[in-house]
């Protein structure tokens, strides 16, 4: 397989659209917290985070991992999780229709899933590179061990 430019172009544009939905996320789940009144050091300390780990993330305009998504998921039944991902729908859900709410089929998913494949392939091309390079030094190295013994 051969590596193309314009890969790299799709690479980049997936990151930037990865960051930035990260990035908003926080805002919503500030947005639900304030929503339901809670203390935003206590839910901190709930999901395990750091202290003002969520405030700094909001000043810096920074984003959240999957891993917080998934904490705040488990304690936070009642969020909706697609509204938290997209910002559409309600911000909460019944939550006895919170398995409902996981399986929703979401944009931001199929953007991580292209993602992911773009990622392998790049993965599958620069190990296409290495075993190129080790090839190439293993000849030049025969070469020079033959040059230099006789």
């Amino acid at each position: 397989m051969v590596f193309r430019f314009a890969n790299i172009i799709d690479y980049f544009l997936l990151f930037q659209i990865y960051f930035r939905l990260f990035s908003v996320l926080i805002e919503r789940f500030l947005q639900f917290i304030d929503f339901k009144g809670l203390k935003l050091a206590q839910v901190e300390r709930d999901l395990g985070f750091s202290n003002g780990y969520l405030g700094k993330q909001r000043d810096r305009k920074g984003s959240i991992g999957s891993n917080a998504i998934e904490k705040i998921v488990s304690a936070y039944p009642d969020i909706n999780v697609y509204w938290l991902v997209t910002g559409e729908g309600e911000m909460l859900v019944d939550t006895s229709s919170t398995l409902k709410n996981v399986f929703i089929k979401c944009p931001v998913c199929e953007d991580k899933e292209r993602l992911i494949k773009l990622l392998e392939d790049f993965i599958e091309n620069q190990k296409i590179t290495i075993k190129s390079q080790e090839r190439t030094i293993k000849s030049l190295d025969t070469g020079y061990k033959q040059t230099s013994s006789g």
